[in-house]
């Protein structure tokens, strides 16, 4: 009997302030403006939330936002997310995804924000993934994902690129470096990455705030 857009729960944090987690958020979305539409859900760890994501959520056609990080029983695959075509945040880490990244997975085009970092992901990442050109924060790491690392010069917009932890080689050059003058944080360590250094590394990211190199063969 209770309306959808108050499935949530009230929460006390660290803080000692009250949080919301559930439905925390409902739109009036086009082309019905009159009927609120889930928009966003979040879940804490202090939810334990257990099981797969069922696949009933590709009923959800107005999700913008998906929140669940560090439930650690969370365990799924990535292939229900693919029928919420507004998906613009999704944050899975630390949880107890598995397999392969969906080789259709470009078809998330409207992702800004992707966490999958400290997973069971494993292979190669499929060339769909690096279509997915609105990224701006981008978390990989602590997976045992495979790709060579110039295909992440595609993404133009990012701004945090945690890849480390993986199976990702080739070499940094001075045309990756220059797709990348949004960047801040960039963490490339603990890979297969060789060669030298590129000249422009400190001179095109002008707004690089921290980045990780180590845990490779670079030379030079």
């Amino acid at each position: 009997p209770t309306d959808h857009c108050d499935w949530y729960g009230l929460f006390v944090n660290g803080d000692g302030r009250v949080v919301r987690y559930g439905v925390t958020e409902c739109q009036k979305v086009a082309p019905a403006f009159d009927i609120d539409k889930v928009t966003r859900i979040e879940f804490p760890p202090t939810n334990n939330v257990r099981g797969s994501i069922p696949t009933e959520i590709k009923y959800l056609r107005d999700l913008r936002t998906w929140i669940t990080p560090f439930n650690a029983e969370l365990s799924s695959t990535l292939d229900p997310f693919l029928a919420l075509p507004k998906l613009e945040h999704l944050e899975v880490q630390y949880c107890n995804f598995s397999g392969q990244i969906p080789s259709n997975i470009g078809s998330m085009q409207q992702l800004i924000f992707l966490g999958l970092g400290n997973n069971n992901l494993v292979g190669a990442i499929p060339e769909s993934f690096f279509s997915l050109s609105n990224l701006v924060v981008l978390g990989l790491d602590d997976n045992l994902l495979e790709s060579t690392i110039d295909k992440f010069a595609r993404f133009t917009k990012m701004q945090k690129l945690y890849i480390e932890d993986n199976l990702i080689s080739g070499e940094i050059t001075a045309a990756m470096v220059s797709q990348w003058t949004s960047m801040v944080d960039l963490d490339v360590s603990v890979n297969r990455l060789t060669g030298p250094l590129p000249s422009n590394l400190f001179t095109t990211m002008l707004a690089l705030e921290v980045i990780d190199l180590h845990g490779n063969d670079f030379i030079g």
